[in-house]
């Protein structure tokens, strides 16, 4: 099925607007969760648990919050 652009816009604004599905968050929460997740694995290296490579490899470094991006991919060689 192939959608124009502003339908398309059009149902992605209803869907987004279900607030049983989706809700606005002032704060989401990375910052705070990062810290709890360094911290714990820092405690596993502590005790032994975790390796210094591993510790390194596993260490979260930074946060991102997911985000919903622009139109749906559609392969155009299917509609020709």
């Amino acid at each position: 099925m192939v959608l124009d652009k502003k339908r398309l816009h059009q149902q992605d604004g209803t869907i987004l607007k279900d607030k049983t599905k989706f809700q606005l968050r002032k704060s989401d929460g990375n910052l705070e969760n990062l810290k709890k997740f360094q911290g714990f694995l820092s405690r596993l290296k502590k005790e032994g648990v975790l390796g210094e490579s591993v510790f390194i490899e596993f260490r979260p470094t930074a946060t991102v919050t997911p985000t919903l991006h622009g139109l749906t991919k559609v392969k155009k060689d299917k509609f020709q």
